[in-house]
């Protein structure tokens, strides 16, 4: 049992749009389980541990995401590992640089969000959500939606889901090795933490007679049910208002 305290981080969000996009162009990353390149980018951004890979996407180089950017600094990347304040996926993308760095983490440790990978016929479904209520999801088919920020109707499962990653990340330690591909007919838990990504991985049946991935994996499943009806429901609006105008 890892010894550091859990808990999950929380802070100022937008209200959130659902919406079906992708990046413009895919980028030259090491991990394509998907046909399209932009699916790829899109699902290696999930993981919070491509530093450039994050700036180039952002939204404009936030001041906290520079410092992982640049040649490693221990001081100031533990800095925004720590800082409540700070976005969760940069929390995270700190956390696993210093995992990588074989740093120690502080004693109190942060949940910033999950990553759950099952494999389906054809493929895999990948779904991610993070503290801020941001959620991404890339169906086997690889048809992507997302959403950003708080979301009413998904803030309850999303909650669940937190609860669920805090108790599984307590009971691991953060890799400290490279995201390996996604092993052919297998799930995998990728929990999010701020001293790195707490991982585990097997068959969909033992990860649902774990302890502690099973819960997290049905809170998962919940809360993507919640997100595709409600991503349905906005499309449905969306269809209305041009058929309107």
């Amino acid at each position: 049992m890892c010894a550091a305290s859990f808990s999950t981080a929380t802070g100022p969000c937008r209200q959130g749009q659902i919406a079906a996009v992708l990046p413009k162009t895919g980028d030259r990353v090491k991990i394509k389980p998907y046909v399209s390149e932009a699916t790829n980018t899109f699902y290696n951004l999930m993981f919070c541990d491509d530093a450039d890979l994050l700036a180039k996407h952002a939204k404009g180089v936030a001041p906290a995401l520079k410092p992982l950017v640049d040649r490693f600094d221990e001081k100031k990347v533990r800095a925004i590992a720590e800082s409540p304040e700070t976005h969760p996926r940069y929390r995270a993308l700190a956390g696993n640089q210093l995992a990588a760095a074989k740093r120690k983490s502080s004693p109190e440790v942060t949940v910033c969000g999950v990553v759950a990978e099952v494999p389906m016929e054809g493929g895999q479904d990948v779904f991610a959500v993070f503290t801020d209520g941001s959620i991404r999801y890339i169906n086997s088919e690889g048809k992507v939606a997302f959403s950003d920020g708080i979301v009413p109707p998904l803030v309850a499962a999303t909650s669940r889901v937190m609860k669920a990653a805090v108790l599984f990340a307590a009971k691991s330690g953060p890799r400290t090795t490279d995201r390996p591909a996604p092993s052919p007919g297998q799930a995998r838990i990728t929990c999010l933490v701020s001293d790195g990504s707490h991982v585990t991985h097997g068959p969909m049946e033992a990860l649902m007679a774990d302890t502690f991935a099973a819960p997290l994996l049905k809170a998962c499943g919940e809360l993507l049910k919640t997100f595709a009806d409600l991503s349905l429901d906005q499309r449905v609006l969306l269809e209305m208002e041009r058929e309107k105008q």
